[in-house]
């Protein structure tokens, strides 16, 4: 048998259901904001580390003069250097259309059987890439709009025009994608580098270090010794750079992104929390009579407290039904779609447990936290209060400053007409509950612009 208290939370649920909805609603939106960006950075954290790490990047890189590949194995020999690769890349135009050229990044490898460092995967057509072929990156074959078969007809640096067959694809985790760059990339072999006009040289070095010591000093004492050695066989080190261990290059754009992406999220969820508070006012304003009649009865004022929180506790559990799963699916096409600008493919669908926990952990927090002070000040409301006020707090007009200046303004200085007049006192009758409305307000508005400046943003950016 139901006890009458909690018959009453649920006719109280069921018998204004666009009330109830509203509310399940305000938690929602804010609790699948955050699902989104926690679940984003999860996916992207755990699959995008995973597959970079997975092609063995380079802790170091050193772009020098001209080398040939057979020094390699001297680098290699060098104290501290656990592997050593040479690489190189230029750039040449390739006829994208009949009337327009555009550039074209090319890389290339000693030996595409033995690629020590920043290794490439085949997808699809020939490997290694053929004489007077090339390998093109998924992305940019896409991109291009061509296909394995296909010609590239790209111009040497004294002009003339040389062929250069599709002879597969490889895909490249350490490219950033075609729309973010705006270059395609393709991987030719030593020989064919020569028949474009560049030669047989390498000018880039990339090397791993020893020992578990990934620390910046550590990779730049091992990075200092290799640039000696280079020097010392007549070569140059323009530059040298080291990788940040345990982070992905991008990480520099994702971090901020997904931070901005975060606040606006919390922001969401903060102005989700003063709904709530307008919502549960109304409903406690409608309810003060009741509250007082349960009161006349024997109900204490922890009893009818706990029936309130129950009913924001059911609220925050059926907004939680809704944002998690919505939540995921967000969290895992904006994944994707950040995925698809870092050159690689995520992986099956999911929704972190984190995610999950801490949007749980938020629809029911959250709104009890807003609606904390509304509920204890009206299950705290005598019995006298409740049967002869209608409604929590007792406003008045005409005590304040305000009062009295808007009196003044409304009746002496623009003479408006009485109704008109009664509409604006009872507009600010009760100040608190005309802020928390102007407040609302003002952070949705506010929230609008931000997602609309972040959106404009990006595209201008990508």
């Amino acid at each position: 048998m139901i006890r009458p208290r909690w018959r009453k939370v649920i006719l109280d649920l069921w018998s204004n259901k666009t009330r109830s909805m509203l509310v399940i609603l305000s938690i929602a939106v804010g609790v699948f904001a955050i699902g989104m960006i926690v679940g984003a950075n999860n996916l992207l954290g755990e699959d995008l580390l995973t597959a970079f790490y997975a092609t063995n990047p380079a802790q170091a890189e050193l772009y020098t003069t001209g080398f040939e590949a057979d020094l390699m194995p001297v680098i290699r020999r060098v104290d501290g250097v656990a592997e050593a690769q040479a690489i190189t890349s230029f750039t040449m135009q390739y006829q994208s259309d009949p009337e327009t050229w555009s550039d074209l990044n090319i890389y290339v490898y000693p030996d595409y059987r033995d690629i020590r460092l920043r290794q490439i995967v085949p997808v699809a057509g020939d490997w290694p890439p053929p004489h007077d072929a090339a390998l093109v990156e998924l992305g940019s074959l896409n991109y291009m709009d061509k296909s394995i078969g296909d010609v590239l007809r790209v111009e040497t640096e004294n002009g003339r025009i040389h062929e250069l067959q599709i002879a597969g694809t490889i895909k490249d985790l350490n490219q950033p994608a075609v729309e973010m760059s705006g270059s395609p990339a393709v991987f030719v072999t030593v020989d064919t580098m020569e028949l474009l006009g560049n030669g047989r040289f390498f000018t880039d070095i990339l090397i791993t270090i020893e020992g578990d010591d990934n620390s910046e000093s550590a990779v730049k004492t091992v990075m200092e010794r290799v640039s000696h050695k280079f020097e010392r066989t007549g070569g140059l080190v323009f530059f040298s750079v080291i990788n940040p261990p345990g982070k992905h290059p991008a990480d520099e754009v994702l971090d901020p992104l997904l931070l901005i992406l975060g606040l606006l999220g919390s922001m969401s969820l903060f102005l989700s929390s003063f709904l709530v508070v307008n919502i549960i006012n109304g409903l406690l304003s409608q309810h003060t009579q009741q509250i007082g009649v349960m009161k006349a009865i024997g109900a204490r004022t922890s009893q009818i407290t706990v029936m309130y929180l129950v009913t924001i506790i059911i609220f925050g559990l059926l907004a939680s039904a809704i944002a998690i799963p919505l939540g995921g699916l967000a969290a895992f096409a904006l994944a994707s779609f950040m995925a698809r600008l870092l050159n690689f493919d995520l992986g099956s669908f999911t929704i972190p447990s984190q995610a999950i926990v801490i949007q749980l952990i938020l629809a029911l927090l959250v709104p009890l936290v807003a609606a904390a002070y509304p509920v204890f000040r009206g299950a705290g409301i005598t019995v006298r209060e409740a049967i002869s006020e209608y409604g929590l707090g007792k406003g008045r007009f005409g005590g304040s400053w305000i009062d009295r200046m808007l009196n003044w303004i409304t009746s002496t200085a623009l003479n408006i007409s009485r109704p008109v007049r009664i509409a604006l006192r009872n507009t600010i009758r009760r100040k608190a509950r005309l802020l928390l409305t102007l407040l609302t307000l003002t952070l949705g508005g506010a929230i609008f612009i931000s997602i609309i400046s972040v959106y404009t943003s990006l595209l201008a950016t990508l």
